[in-house]
């Protein structure tokens, strides 16, 4: 038996996406940089400056990508120190070194950002309980009730009584208080629902782009930004520098 050793991301993938935001972003853009964000189940790297057709590259068929170089000097440097090969490969090696993995990356830009997201390989999904499992269990403590019933003894009298309540995680009582706090401000119930999911996922100690809310809302880049407009007025979220987001922790 041996040991396989394996990084949470792919060295290539990594490699790829920080060579093009090197080479692909928008030098013009003053006061921008480019970062990377590191989470627990993913990798965030943000370029400033889009796609340079002007289209939305979440919108168009990753597999044919046309190639254009914004910074030309700066991508032949990379191509003699053979940190760059084909053009028009890049997007290909990064989707390809996960094949063998159920969550894909991301991409997504706009007129000024551009942003991939590179899943953690070592974190699992979560385990579902199958019906058989539910079925099984109920069986279970219907033969014994039944037998507790036989044997004389009482019974619990209500549904609290049949179960140990568990002490709640710091965690859990901050999403509770967070959805509390939701329930006085000027939005729909729908929109309450999906920030009380933006929560649940990243919480105080994490930062999110447009991109996110975009997916988790299940609307476009622009109905995105607006929401998070709305949610900065409100004093939901603030954003500590330009595309990053976090929730205001009071």
């Amino acid at each position: 038996m041996r040991r396989e050793e394996r990084s949470d991301y792919p060295y290539k993938a990594v490699r790829e996406v920080l060579v093009n935001a090197l080479i692909h972003r928008d030098y013009q853009i003053l006061g921008s940089e480019i970062h990377v964000d590191i989470f627990d189940d993913r990798l965030e790297i943000f370029s400033p400056g889009g796609m340079m057709n002007g289209q939305r590259i979440q919108d168009m068929d990753l597999h044919h990508i046309p190639s254009m170089r914004r910074n030309q000097i700066i991508s032949d440097v990379f191509s003699r120190l053979n940190l760059m090969e084909r053009r028009g490969s890049g997007i290909d090696r990064i989707l390809n070194s996960y094949a063998e993995v159920a969550q894909k990356p991301s991409f997504y830009s706009d007129s000024d950002i551009f942003l991939v997201t590179l899943p953690n390989r070592s974190v699992a999904n979560p385990a579902q309980t199958s019906l058989d499992d539910v079925a099984t269990a109920a069986q279970d403590l219907a033969t014994n009730l039944e037998s507790l019933a036989t044997s004389g003894q009482s019974l619990a009298t209500s549904p609290e009584d049949l179960v140990t309540s568990q002490p709640r995680t710091l965690k859990e009582v901050e999403q509770e208080a967070f959805r509390t706090s939701l329930k006085n401000l000027p939005i729909s119930s729908a929109t309450r629902d999906k920030v009380a999911e933006l929560f649940r996922r990243y919480g105080y100690g994490y930062t999110f782009h447009s991109s996110n809310v975009a997916d988790i809302f299940g609307v476009k880049a622009a109905a995105a930004t607006a929401a998070l407009r709305k949610l900065r007025k409100l004093e939901v979220i603030e954003s500590p520098k330009y595309g990053v987001y976090q929730f205001v922790k009071k």
